[in-house]
């Protein structure tokens, strides 16, 4: 059953591991809104760059042994590289905006400073077209059996850098938690996930 949802766009933010993706597709079809993942917009931004001109956005694709460094570095890195693409998702949500077209979009590229503006590419927002929800999970144990079922190259990884890997996605969401909270951008807990869309649209209406 399609529900008509009270905002023009829906952020939904939350570090890798947490079930964004699915949770959004399921929202996006109950409130009969398109479904958009950051990710791909992080990818046009990457091939219309170059490394030496915006290092940071580029800075897990091209240096060396990157899962060699710290957590705690490569967690201020995806910082970096979620305000960068955070600023390019501006006109996507001003578009959705100007054409009243629902949309959902999904992604760890979505910093709570971007769902907490009232002005996106010079159009100011209305009450109510922009909601938003960051999702986390508590727990780096699932975080890190989660991004082994999903794959995309994390298993061809060392058992030292999966760990690595997970644990900055902890620190990562962790940060993206305490943002949002900052702001008074609704929080919630990923599990159980059978309710997680359910829940994003109790909380975002």
């Amino acid at each position: 059953m399609i529900s008509q949802p009270d905002w023009n766009v829906l952020l939904i933010g939350g570090s890798a591991g947490v079930g964004k993706t699915i949770a959004a597709m399921e929202v996006a079809r109950r409130c009969g809104a398109v479904c958009s993942q950051a990710d791909d917009f992080r990818l046009v931004l990457q091939h219309m760059t170059t490394p030496a001109r915006e290092p940071a956005l580029h800075f897990f694709t091209s240096t060396e042994a990157v899962w060699q460094k710290s957590p705690e570095e490569l967690c201020e890195r995806l910082i970096e590289v979620g305000r960068l693409v955070s600023h390019g998702l501006e006109i996507i949500v001003a578009h959705h905006l100007s054409t009243n077209l629902p949309l959902v979009l999904e992604g760890d590229g979505i910093v709570p400073a971007l769902a907490a503006q009232q002005r996106f590419a010079g159009l100011d927002v209305e009450d109510g077209q922009v909601h938003s929800v960051f999702i986390y999970e508590q727990d780096e144990n699932v975080i890190g059996a989660n991004m082994r079922g999903r794959g995309r190259g994390f298993q061809h990884n060392s058992e030292v850098e999966q760990q690595t890997q997970v644990r900055m996605s902890y620190l990562y969401g962790e940060w993206l938690r305490q943002e949002a909270l900052s702001l008074s951008l609704p929080v919630i807990e990923s599990r159980p996930w059978d309710t997680l869309a359910r829940r994003i649209i109790e909380v975002t209406g």
